[in-house]
């Protein structure tokens, strides 16, 4: 037992170091989530903000040129991971079901790499559209199922007809100028019903390793769409305590919803 014990004493002391990591994160949080004082926007430029003058698409296309995938968290607790955050998103959406006769529109499909989960929640391929900024969505689209729709262009001036469901999944935390976050939520919210909703997912702290990213408190979430009534949930260990948990350690951890660093969050429209 004691063996054990000494094999395990690296891994704590690791997961201490990343947890103490994130409590930095979260005082950075504190003054970064305030736009609207001098002071605290000429440190948020510090720390990567963009210059409100750069085009959205412009913005985007050059943190996906300099972005790097970090290691993934085990096959296991990655998997637990995908569930817990789809467990929460559906439980969201339990009141509009049957979603077969729902619409969905995606923010910043990317190239489409949801779809499967939105069929499995039970939408139809014929009612799902797909929208991204960059042309990377046009790329994709011929490998999609059929009936998908894609449009391609900044989501804040789309015309389609209004949805039931508007997903929003790691998107308002790519967009780092404060005016943007403002105008994509008020282009957006014109195009959820009446009864429904965005269903948004996105991490709330700050990562200072990584400029091209800003982390959005659940408060900022309630003052980009005012007129929404707000459910959230936490949900996601860090990653960098994730990445270095086996699944029984994850288990363990995640039960303490302090160290969940995302939300989903279900903003209705009454």
């Amino acid at each position: 037992m004691l063996r054990a014990h000494d094999r395990l004493r690296p891994r704590i002391r690791t997961i201490d170091r990343q947890y103490n990591n994130l409590e930095k994160v979260r005082d950075i949080d504190r003054f970064i989530t305030s736009p609207y004082d001098s002071t605290l926007r000429a440190k948020s430029e510090d720390l990567g903000v963009s210059d409100d003058s750069t085009p959205l698409e412009e913005q985007i296309e050059a943190q996906y040129r300099r972005r790097s995938e970090p290691r993934a968290p085990g096959h296991d607790v990655s998997r637990a991971i995908r569930a817990e955050r789809h467990r929460a998103c559906q439980e969201f959406l339990r009141d509009l079901e049957p979603l077969a006769d729902r619409t969905l529109l995606e923010i910043g499909a990317h190239r489409g790499a949801n779809v499967p989960y939105f069929l499995g929640w039970g939408f139809r391929a014929d009612r799902i559209t797909l929208n991204d900024i960059r042309p990377v969505l046009n790329e994709a689209k011929s490998k999609l199922p059929v009936g998908i729709c894609v449009i391609v262009g900044d989501a804040a001036r789309l015309t389609i007809e209004p949805v039931d469901v508007i997903y929003v999944g790691m998107v308002f935390s790519s967009i780092l100028s404060h005016s943007d976050r403002v105008r994509v939520a008020a282009g957006i919210w014109p195009l959820v019903k009446p009864g429904g909703g965005i269903l948004w997912y996105d991490f709330t702290w700050n990562n200072p390793w990584n400029r091209d990213v800003r982390g959005v408190s659940v408060h900022e979430v309630a003052r980009l769409f005012p007129h929404a009534r707000l459910a959230s949930r936490r949900v996601t260990l860090a990653p960098p305590i994730s990445r270095q948990s086996p699944l029984w350690l994850y288990r363990v951890i995640n039960a303490c919803p302090l160290l969940r660093t995302h939300r989903v969050c279900w903003l209705q429209k009454t």
